[in-house]
């Protein structure tokens, strides 16, 4: 289940076992709710742990291009005065 889809998706989500059941004269199926509760859970867990590792990864990228980027300044700031007083 994807989590972003499943949030925003026009379709609800499918707890059919959690309502009552027409042919059990309105009383639910024992169980039958619990279980499906704890799958959809299990995929939020899951599809969530996924956006969490990939935000990690990501912020370790940002992090390297701004270290780079720290570590250029001081050089590109040295550029800039020189073509300034060229000028």
């Amino acid at each position: 289940m994807d989590f972003f889809k499943s949030v925003f998706s026009d379709d609800p989500l499918p707890f059919d076992d959690l309502h009552p059941d027409a042919q059990n004269d309105g009383v639910m199926a024992p169980g039958r709710g619990a279980s499906k509760s704890e799958s959809v859970n299990q995929n939020y867990r899951r599809d969530l742990e996924e956006l969490g590792s990939g935000l990690k990864k990501e912020t370790a990228v940002i992090r390297e291009v701004a270290s780079r980027a720290i570590k250029d300044f001081p050089g590109s700031l040295k550029v800039g005065a020189s073509v300034a007083q060229d000028k």
